[in-house]
């Protein structure tokens, strides 16, 4: 036990280092750190402790080509209404390489329970997982939500986004497709349309009538 709480010191200690410098999330390029948390919807999910390590970089069992790292909190909202728009992303391109992570970072049973709610009301199949300490959210430099990063095979950020805008359901399955070498041009499929944040832009995406690569 004593070489779990030195780790621990540890993890705390470059965290508040990271923070102090200014830092306030991974930057594209940057390896992150690994972790291991349980999964609040095993039975949905298939899986009881969830790794990141085992998707992506070089000890990974089960490599895919990206995974798509969400934090959230019951208290935010925009990070509720994502939920649906996420789990439909991840029905789409989970066989094209995709594995999506949830974090929760509430830190009360009753909103635990809550969360477990969402994960029924969505019909959420990839792993939520429960880091109602904190640590793996000081780890990623958490201060505002919603944060979402997507860390490719290599185990490096190729995207980050950390706040809400209108634009960030087009922005990220475009990061999404090109992590997958999928076409940016390609029709949106409508399951996926119908929850990106902006309605115009998914309706003409679907009917293949728009197109934006970056």
């Amino acid at each position: 036990m004593p070489v779990v709480r030195v780790l621990f010191a540890v993890l705390l200690f470059a965290s508040s280092v990271a923070q102090a410098a200014g830092k306030d999330r991974y930057e594209v390029g940057e390896a992150v750190n690994s972790f291991s948390l349980k999964a609040l919807n095993t039975a949905e999910s298939g899986m009881g402790w969830v790794r990141l390590d085992d998707f992506v970089g070089d000890k990974a069992k089960t490599r895919k080509k990206a995974v798509l790292l969400t934090f959230f909190a019951t208290y935010c909202e925009p990070c509720k209404r994502e939920m649906p728009f996420v789990e439909a992303l991840y029905r789409q391109y989970k066989d094209a390489g995709l594995m999506v992570v949830s974090v929760s970072i509430d830190k009360e049973d009753k909103d635990l329970d809550i969360v477990k709610k969402l994960i029924k009301k969505h019909g959420v199949t990839f792993p939520v997982i429960s880091d109602r300490f904190n640590i793996v959210a000081k780890r990623y430099f958490i201060s505002k939500l919603p944060c979402v990063y997507l860390v490719d095979t290599d185990g490096k950020v190729a995207m980050v986004n950390v706040g809400y805008s209108d634009d960030i359901s087009k922005k990220l399955l475009d990061q999404i497709r090109t992590a997958l070498g999928e076409p940016l041009d390609a029709p949106i499929p409508p399951e996926i349309a119908a929850h990106m944040t902006s309605p115009k832009t998914a309706t003409a995406h679907a009917d293949g009538n728009e197109h934006q690569g970056e």
